[in-house]
């Protein structure tokens, strides 16, 4: 008989943090990168906006959610606005720090996902469109909360993928992003519907009851402050109405694509559908790479079916699945290093995956003018900014 292999060592404090160090550097590099620079930032109007209402609910004081133009209110935004406040006029800064710090886990998150799925350079290739994409730093230095709620959504398609139908721990990450974005709650019913014939009837229930804390805590918290239930649904319609918004169904294919074209920019609509066909046809190996698109196209038709309801079409609310998508123009520009040297279908795959990294090469003039242009804007805006903050 042969010898029984002795059990692996529990992992120790010490190898845990060595294994945390590549993300902790990812994350705080990233943060701190942005500061360095792009030294004038601030926090955009929602944002500005939580630190206020945190402030009213901190004196006891009922926030103000119907004063004109008040946009839409996020319980999570406003609550975690509150731990700020002890830092006086540096709340702000905390703030932007915060999301700075989100927008690094978002980068880092995005090449763990390629790594897991294809292989560390395609996360790599992946982490870097996420950083440099103009709009997505735009968001990050604007302190906008869809950094944090980004993150969130991609830890869980990590966790999902590192353990499939793992169960509660997403439906309680995507109750944390429910409280930030909607399109949470409809991937939690979603994920509670796909565990559904696979557990016992007390599970189940208990799983849709989870998943149903995020909208229930929400219109509890209209209620508190305005005596409707439904006040984040009817003020940002209202909202939208008054700001002459797009929120017109048959708006929503043309803006759709056009709101992913400039998250994602010109090479990746080359790049991403190269890589959608990589992974298409090695479907096989790359099974697992259905998840993210699955949950990128669910956030996507939560997003056209907005104006149903009155709500607007804003490029922000589809940079979630836009930094999903990147996964497959990591996936296009690396993806013939993943086949056999003996692979007749390689050499094509090397054409195709250098005419994606070719695009974003020739593309690099258009690229850079637009991150001097989105640095210039930023300078100018957080002038005005303090201009008035000096008046008042």
């Amino acid at each position: 008989m042969a010898p029984a292999s002795p059990p692996a060592a529990a992992p120790t404090p010490t190898s845990r943090a060595r294994r945390a160090l590549p993300a902790a550097a990812t994350v705080l590099g990233v943060a701190a990168l942005l500061r360095l620079v792009y030294d004038a930032w601030y926090l955009n109007y929602d944002a500005r906006y939580a630190l206020l209402w945190a402030r009213d609910a901190a004196r006891g004081d009922t926030p103000d959610y119907t004063a004109d133009f008040a946009p839409t209110p996020h319980p999570l935004e406003t609550a975690a606005s509150v731990l700020a406040l002890p830092f006086g006029e540096g709340a702000a800064d905390v703030m932007a720090w915060v999301v700075a710090l989100c927008f690094g886990a978002c980068v880092w998150l995005v090449f763990r996902l390629g790594s897991e799925l294809f292989a560390p350079a395609a996360g790599a290739v992946a982490a870097l469109v996420v950083l440099t994409r103009p709009m997505l730093l735009r968001d990050a230095l604007l302190g906008y909360q869809d950094m944090a709620f980004a993150a969130l959504i991609l830890g869980a398609v990590l966790l999902e993928l590192r353990r499939p139908r793992r169960g509660w721990p997403i439906v309680a990450m995507l109750v944390v992003a429910g409280l930030m974005r909607p399109e949470a709650w409809a991937l939690a019913g979603l994920y509670v519907l796909w565990l559904w014939p696979a557990r016992e009837w007390r599970a189940r229930i208990g799983l849709a009851a989870l998943a149903a804390v995020s909208p229930l805590l929400w219109s509890l918290a209209d209620y508190a402050v305005t005596g409707d239930f439904l006040h984040s649904l009817h003020g940002t319609a209202d909202l939208a109405e008054a700001a002459g918004r797009r929120r017109h169904l048959h708006q929503a294919p043309y803006w759709t694509a056009a709101y992913f074209g400039s998250t994602l920019r010109e090479p990746l609509a080359v790049g991403i559908p190269i890589g959608l066909a990589f992974a298409w046809a090695h479907r096989d190996r790359f099974r697992r790479a259905a998840l993210p698109l699955a949950v990128a196209a669910a956030m996507t038709l939560v997003f056209m079916a907005g104006p149903v309801f009155g709500l607007p079409l804003i490029g922000r609310y589809v940079r979630t699945p836009a930094m999903l998508l990147a996964l497959f123009y990591g996936l296009a520009v690396v993806g013939w290093t993943l086949l056999a040297r003996d692979d007749r279908r390689r050499r094509a795959w090397l054409i195709a995956g250098a005419v994606a990294a070719l695009a974003s090469i020739a593309f690099l003039p258009w690229h850079g003018r637009m991150l001097a242009n989105q640095h210039a804007k930023i300078e100018r805006d957080a002038d005005l900014y303090r201009d008035l903050r000096a008046a008042a």
